[in-house]
C-alpha cells in the first residue's frame, strides 16, 4: 500500500471508537506533524525530490510509520456504557416509578442500573485507554472530595448518618467518572444535555400551570415541583431552571435554522416562568446575575451595557412579576430568611471550630437551631468535611470555567461556531450554579456534577479537533491556503 493510498483513503467516521488503535497508524503520522499550523503534507513532491527515500520499499512509507494491523476487541468503543449512562440519567431526572403507580415495582432500578452502567465502563475503559479514567483536574478534585467525605466518616458525630451519606455521595463521584469518559462525540453530549432540558421543559410547565391555578402543594404558599427528588422543592427546581437558561439561549445563537432559534428562545422564556412561578429568591437573583454575564460573554463591544440589560431584566420580573414573588422579597426578615441567616452564622462558627474533618456528612442538622441544612453549598461542605474539602469543591467548579475560558481565547478569529457558543452556554451554567447554591445545600446533589462533566466533554472534544471547527472562519495557514487535510480530519470525526 502506497504512502498516497494511505492519506488519500476516505474515512470513514461513525459514532464510536476502536478500543486499540493501530501502531504507527495514519493518525499517528498526521499527530506527529499537525503540531505546525501551516504544516500541509505533500507526500507525492516528497517522494519525487527524495527518490532514495524509500527506493528500497518501492514507495513505502518509513518504518516507524508504516501501518501494522491490530485487532479491535470491540467495535463500539463504551457505546453499551453509554446506553448504561442515558439511562440511569433518564430514571435518575424522570422516576418513571412515581409518575405510574403500575411501576412501583422499578424503584430500585436506578441503582441497578449504575451498577450495570459501571460494570460495563470498567473493563471497556482498561481496554480502551489502559487506566481506570481519564487524568484531567475536575476528576482529580472530584476523587479528593470523595476522599475528604470518607475520611470524616470515624470523626463524625454520629457515623452512621454521616456514612450512609457517604455512600450515596460516592455514587455521585461514580458516575461523575463514567460520564467524563464515556461521552466522547457531540452525538452523545447533546443526547445527555437534552435529558436535563427535557425535566425543565416539563418541570417548567407544570410549575407555571400550577401557579396560575392557585395549585399551591407546598404548605399552601408555593408550587411543588412535578417530578420530584431533584425537582419536588421550588427553590431546587429554580436552581437548575437558571442553570439550563444559558445552555437553550447558546444554542439559539449557534444554529442557522430559524425553527430551531425560536424553539430555543421560547424554551428559555418558559425556564424563566419557571422560576418566576416558583417564588425562590435565590433562584431570580441567579437568573438575573446569569442574564447579565450571559450578556457579558457574548457581547464583543457594549459589555457593560448587556450586562446591565441582564440585570434590568431582573428589575422588571421584581417590579411587573406575579404577587407572590413580590411579597417574599419584600418579606426580607420573614422565618425563612431569619432561620436561613441563623444557619449560615453557625455554620461559619462550626467550620472554623471543626476544620479538620468537619461534624461529618448530613451531620450539620444536629447543631442547627431549627434542624435544618445549611442552606449554602459552601458551608455545607466546609462544615461537614472540613476546609480541604471546600478547597477541592471550589476548584471543581471553577477549573472548567478557567479551562473553557483558555480554549475560546485561542479561537480562530471570525464568526463563533455552534461549539464556541455552547462553550459560553456551559462555562455560564456553572457561574448560574455557583451563585444560586450560595442559598441552597446542593453541593453533594447531582446538579453540579453533571455541568462540569459537560464541560469536560466540550473541552476534549474541542481540543481533538484542534479548535479549528469552533470558528466558521478557516483559519489561515503558511501557504494562505485553508486549514491543513490533519485538521479537517480531525475536525470531522470531532462530531
Amino acid at each position: 500500500m502506497t504512502i498516497e493510498n494511505i492519506v488519500d483513503r476516505k474515512p470513514k467516521f461513525e459514532d464510536y471508537e476502536p478500543l486499540t488503535r493501530s501502531r504507527g497508524s495514519k493518525d499517528d503520522y498526521e499527530e506527529k506533524y499537525s503540531s505546525d499550523v501551516g504544516f500541509q503534507p505533500d507526500f507525492k513532491s516528497k517522494k519525487e525530490t527524495e527518490p532514495t527515500a524509500f527506493s528500497a520499499t518501492e514507495s513505502r512509507p518509513p518504518a516507524s510509520f508504516q501501518p501494522q494491523p491490530t485487532k479491535v476487541i470491540f467495535r463500539r468503543g463504551h457505546a453499551l456504557s453509554t446506553v448504561g449512562l442515558f439511562l440511569f440519567t433518564f430514571v435518575l431526572y424522570f422516576r418513571p416509578y412515581e409518575i405510574i403507580p403500575a411501576l412501583s415495582f422499578m424503584s430500585n432500578i436506578a441503582f441497578w442500573l449504575a451498577v450495570f452502567t459501571v460494570l460495563v465502563y470498567v473493563p471497556t475503559q482498561l481496554a480502551l485507554e489502559g487506566s481506570i479514567t481519564i487524568k484531567v483536574p475536575e476528576v482529580k478534585f472530584v476523587v479528593l472530595l470523595g476522599a475528604a467525605t470518607v475520611a470524616s466518616i470515624p470523626f463524625a458525630v454520629d457515623p452512621s448518618i454521616a456514612g450512609a451519606s457517604v455512600i450515596d455521595y460516592l455514587k455521585v463521584v461514580v458516575i461523575f467518572i463514567v460520564l467524563v469518559n464515556v461521552i466522547r462525540t457531540e452525538k452523545r453530549l447533546h443526547a445527555l444535555m437534552a435529558l436535563s432540558i427535557l425535566a425543565a421543559i416539563i418541570s417548567s410547565i407544570y410549575a407555571v400551570g400550577d401557579y396560575a391555578t392557585g395549585n399551591l402543594a407546598m404548605r399552601a404558599e408555593r408550587i411543588k415541583g412535578f417530578l420530584g427528588n431533584l425537582f419536588d422543592n421550588p427553590n431546587d427546581l429554580a436552581l437548575h431552571l437558571v442553570t439550563m437558561v444559558p445552555l437553550v439561549l447558546t444554542m439559539a445563537l449557534g444554529t442557522k435554522a430559524i425553527s430551531k432559534k425560536i424553539l430555543y428562545v421560547g424554551l428559555a422564556l418558559l425556564f424563566a416562568g419557571g422560576i418566576v412561578a416558583t417564588t425562590s429568591r435565590g433562584g431570580l437573583l441567579g437568573f438575573g446575575l446569569v442574564m447579565a454575564v450571559l450578556g457579558w460573554k457574548l457581547a464583543r463591544r457594549y459589555r457593560v451595557v448587556m450586562g446591565g440589560i441582564g440585570l434590568g431584566l431582573m428589575l422588571l420580573i421584581v417590579l411587573f412579576g406575579p404577587g407572590g414573588l413580590k411579597s417574599r422579597i419584600a418579606a426580607g426578615n420573614d422565618a425563612s430568611a431569619v432561620n436561613r441567616t441563623d444557619d449560615l452564622k453557625r455554620s461559619v462558627f462550626l467550620s472554623i471550630r471543626h476544620p479538620i474533618v468537619g461534624l461529618g456528612m448530613s451531620c450539620y442538622p444536629l447543631y442547627s437551631n431549627t434542624g435544618h441544612a445549611t442552606h449554602n453549598g459552601y458551608t455545607q461542605v466546609s462544615v461537614e468535611c472540613g476546609m480541604a474539602a471546600l478547597v477541592f469543591y471550589v476548584l471543581f467548579l471553577v477549573t472548567p470555567i478557567r479551562r473553557l475560558s483558555q480554549i475560546r481565547s485561542n479561537a480562530p478569529p471570525g464568526k463563533r461556531g455552534r461549539m464556541e457558543y455552547l462553550m459560553i452556554g456551559i462555562e455560564t451554567s456553572i457561574i448560574g450554579y455557583m451563585i444560586a447554591s450560595f442559598f441552597l445545600s446542593v453541593a453533594f446533589l447531582w446538579y453540579a456534577y453533571y455541568l462540569v462533566g459537560y464541560a469536560v466533554v466540550l473541552r476534549r472534544l474541542a481540543e481533538r479537533s484542534g479548535f479549528s471547527s469552533l470558528g466558521s472562519a478557516k483559519p489561515v495557514t503558511n501557504s494562505g491556503s485553508s486549514a491543513p487535510r490533519v485538521q479537517q480530519v480531525m475536525a470531522r470525526d470531532s462530531v
